[in-house]
């Protein structure tokens, strides 16, 4: 595994440590289609379908981890979480949300999760 996949990866393990911890239910990981992949999603705990979009850096000397959520990737998202809805059959709440995590020097320094961080 390479050093960048391995800091997404405890990115993504501390965004899940805090969704739950807040009481969230993780309904997949990683999940793929054709237009991208999802990192996590779950219910939160008003029954909403959350689409969360994980940035992980080593600092915010370039702005902050939420910063690289471009256009582009916005879009990517938004279409694997139509997919991912034609696939389960749910057409009902959703959100996308963004957990902006600082990883550096092999420890989680920050984990901010901002709601609504886009719209669809």
């Amino acid at each position: 595994m390479t050093p960048l996949r391995q800091k997404g990866d405890t990115g993504e393990e501390a965004a899940v440590c805090l969704l739950e911890q807040k009481g969230w239910k993780i309904a997949a990981r990683n999940w793929r289609c054709k237009y991208g992949e999802l990192d996590i999603v779950a219910w939160d705990t008003d029954d909403t379908l959350v689409f969360v979009e994980v940035k992980t850096r080593s600092s915010e000397r370039f702005g902050g981890p939420e910063a690289a959520l471009n256009f582009r990737k916005r879009t990517r998202v938004i279409r694997s979480a139509a997919a991912y809805m034609e696939a389960t059959g749910y057409e009902w709440k959703i959100r996308f949300d963004v957990v902006a995590v600082i990883h550096k020097n092999g420890e989680i320094k920050q984990v901010r999760h901002l709601e609504d961080a886009f719209f669809y």
